[in-house]
């Protein structure tokens, strides 16, 4: 994780000017990137230590989702008990060198149970989007995980659906799209908006 925060740059705002000016203003000296750092991996390491203690042998799920910041690969883990899913942690959020596949991302996975101690019949569920590698990855989660129950976002089904739907109604798709060409990405408007600071009536 520490290394995920270091490469997107994230220690970078310490030197802004305006934070700077905002600490000063509370009373408060902005601490350097350097201090962050030194402290951040003694942090993280006694974070781990009392989420281990918090699902030690209980039964677990995990979610798994992708980003990508300035350009760097990101997969973001989250943990919690099952019997109270309320409560979660994020465990780990990891860089990776290449595109998301099911082989990194099962990696991943066996990573983080085994850093936390977790038994293999103890993680039970396991949450992320429906991208194909992250289908394609369920068989292998089985053998290592019997118990395991893949599920894939609410979120995305929806928006596939909708997608798949969308290709019925190409003259609808078209009008949408002239629509928002005028109203969002027309310059007059831009200018309009940036002059005006209010919104011109399409």
């Amino acid at each position: 994780m520490e290394n995920s925060y270091t490469r997107i740059g994230i220690f970078t705002v310490l030197r802004n000017q305006n934070w700077k000016d905002l600490f000063i203003y509370c009373g408060q000296i902005i601490p350097s990137s350097e201090t962050c750092r030194r402290y951040l991996k003694d942090l993280y390491e006694e974070e781990i230590l009392r989420i281990k203690y918090l699902i030690n042998k209980k039964d677990v799920f995990l979610i798994l989702d992708e980003s990508c910041i300035q350009n760097v690969n990101i997969v973001n883990v989250i943990i919690g008990p099952l019997d109270n899913p309320n409560q979660y942690y994020l465990i780990d959020s990891r860089t990776l060198d290449e595109a998301p596949n099911n082989s990194n991302i099962f990696r991943i996975i066996n990573e983080t149970t085994q850093n936390l101690g977790i038994d293999g019949n103890n993680l039970k569920l396991i949450l992320t989007d429906a991208a194909r590698y992250m289908t394609a990855m369920t068989p292998s989660l089985k053998l290592l995980y019997p118990q395991i129950f893949h599920v894939t976002c609410l979120a995305h089904l929806v928006h596939n659906c909708s997608v798949k739907i969308s290709e019925f109604f190409t003259k609808t798709n078209k009008l949408i799209a002239a629509v928002k060409d005028i109203v969002v990405r027309s310059k007059k408007e831009e200018i309009f908006c940036i002059k005006s600071d209010t919104r011109q009536n399409p």
